[in-house]
């Protein structure tokens, strides 16, 4: 197995406070049955596939617990740049075939599950 270096963001307008409530609310809307029905999902969810939804529930709202952590803290696994007036936070780093840190996967299953999307956050 190879060596790669991988790495996440969440993209929020400068301006702009993370709507953490509105996060949490996703996290309590969400259903594996929604995300299995989409086709395009990245492989770190499938954690999921053998929870029931309120094990996944749980799960995110961790994710989100430590991701906002992060943010405020900040912590150590979380960089953040202002690039044309969005705050861009960057997680990641070396990877041979495991994730980076705790918090890629923590920030990739917010994202690919809509809770940060939700809080007011994009990847791209």
């Amino acid at each position: 197995m190879g060596v790669a270096f991988l790495c996440t963001v969440a993209r929020i307008d400068e301006d702009r406070a993370p709507d953490w409530a509105a996060a949490q609310e996703a996290i309590e809307a969400f259903s594996i049955e929604t995300l299995a029905e989409e086709d395009d999902r990245d492989p770190s969810l499938y954690v999921f596939n053998d929870v029931t939804d309120e094990q996944a529930r749980a799960s995110l709202a961790s994710d989100l617990a430590d991701f906002r952590s992060e943010i405020e803290g900040p912590g150590p696994m979380l960089a953040w740049v202002v690039v044309g007036g969005s705050r861009i936070y960057i997680t990641g780093g070396m990877s041979y075939g495991d994730e980076p840190n705790e918090l890629f996967g923590s920030m990739v299953r917010l994202e690919e599950c809509g809770v940060l999307s939700a809080a007011g956050f994009t990847n791209h």
